[in-house]
């Protein structure tokens, strides 16, 4: 989780950095100067351009603010430089206990059970991992690209965009909760940077009563289980009116793996 949280915030730094140098690139050479002065107890402010002129809020309102927001960026991109080298300083510390396991000798290992394991390893048991199938036939199947047959046209395009995005993912995967009951989630996903293990289920019935009362308890006993929507598990909706779309599947994808 922490790994994913500086990821996510090296991409946020790298971009206030592009977008600002190119936009300190389109704006004048000019540098503004305020002085302040007291009027009937009130603070009032003078801008200058110095060796130019004076300002007037009325009429250099606009170029007032350009060279206002001038220096307040030229100081974020100075403390976003500095950051973003402190965030790649530490994501090179970041994996260190995991890796710890690759210097110890092969003959050792095998009585070692790790504290923590690489991403890479997870995934790789992950996607060697079989399991029974569920016990639920799927009267009309739908194939995806990887080649699982899921139950419906909603979870081929979930299926397919994972695949697309190259996240790993097992199709109902069993899954036990705390209440002790065996269930088989739409979708189990291994988070390729943090190694963790996410859940997604698609409810696509929420137009029919007694659907929507078995859904609100399958989320009650996820989260009684650990699994948190928001957190570590993803769930989509659709109805008679409301759709999936690819469009909300990467988006969650990019929140959630990326």
């Amino acid at each position: 989780m922490l790994r994913q949280e500086l990821l996510k915030r090296k991409k946020t730094l790298e971009n206030y950095i592009r977008t600002i140098e190119a936009w300190l690139k389109k704006t004048p050479d000019k540098k503004m100067v305020v002085s302040t002065f007291l009027l009937r107890n009130k603070i009032h402010y003078r801008y200058f351009i110095p060796g130019e002129r004076e300002l007037s809020v009325r009429n250099d309102k606009s170029l007032i603010t350009m060279l206002s927001n001038k220096q307040y960026f030229r100081r974020v991109l100075s403390a976003a430089k500095e950051e973003l080298a402190a965030v790649v300083c530490l994501l090179e510390k970041t994996g260190l206990t995991a890796s710890e396991i690759n210097h110890i000798h092969e003959a050792r290992k095998r009585f070692i059970t790790p504290l923590e394991e690489q991403a890479e390893c997870v995934i790789r048991k992950f996607e060697e991992e079989t399991f029974p199938s569920s016990e639920y036939e799927i009267a009309n199947p739908v194939e995806t690209i990887k080649g699982d047959l899921v139950r419906s046209w909603p979870e081929s395009l979930i299926a397919n965009t994972l695949f697309k995005e190259k996240i790993p993912y097992k199709y109902e995967k069993p899954f036990k909760l705390k209440n002790g009951h065996t269930i088989y989630p739409d979708f189990t996903i291994i988070n390729p940077l943090s190694g963790e293990m996410y859940l997604w289920e698609h409810f696509g019935r929420m137009d029919k009563p007694g659907y929507r009362t078995t859904t609100v308890r399958k989320i009650k006993d996820y989260a009684e289980t650990g699994m948190l929507i928001g957190r570590n598990l993803i769930a989509t909706f659709d109805d008679d009116e409301y759709k999936l779309s690819e469009k909300e599947i990467v988006q969650l994808i990019n929140a959630y793996f990326k």
